[in-house]
């Protein structure tokens, strides 16, 4: 079963861990009303987007940038690392 533990919230987007993805690089999920995102953490760099605008992809790599140590710091919190 794969969780995925809500990390932040803000502007109608959810930004969450898969509970399987610890072998992986730090990144997030980010869902929103119209689509879905994966974002690097340590370079803030976009891996794919499902369903979102250009305008919503620039805010949400605008929102870790602004919350990067926070999210950092809650997947090694979480992982462990």
């Amino acid at each position: 079963m794969r969780i995925m533990p809500t990390i932040y919230e803000e502007a109608g987007f959810r930004f969450s861990f898969v509970s399987a993805d610890n072998i992986e690089p730090p990144h997030v999920h980010v869902e929103g009303s119209s689509g879905a995102a994966k974002i690097w953490l340590k370079n803030v760099q976009l891996e794919w987007s499902r369903g979102l605008t250009r305008l919503e992809v620039k805010r949400i790599i605008n929102i870790v940038r602004t919350n990067q140590k926070l999210m950092l710091d809650a997947w090694n919190e979480y992982f462990g690392e």
